[in-house]
C-alpha cells in the first residue's frame, strides 16, 4: 500500500479485487501473506 487511504478503501469495500493477472505462484503467495495476516482470499 502506498498510502493510508488506499488501505482503508480495500478494506472499506470488502470483495474488491486487489491484484490481476499474476501467475499462479505469484498469486499463492499473495494469497498465504494475505490469510497468514487474517484475510481471505478467493482466486479466481
Amino acid at each position: 500500500m502506498s498510502s493510508l487511504a488506499e488501505a482503508k478503501a480495500l478494506v472499506d469495500v470488502p470483495g474488491k479485487a486487489i491484484k490481476q493477472g499474476l501467475d499462479k505462484a505469484e498469486a499463492e503467495k499473495l494469497k498465504k501473506s494475505s490469510t497468514d495476516g487474517g484475510g481471505s482470499v478467493d482466486l479466481v
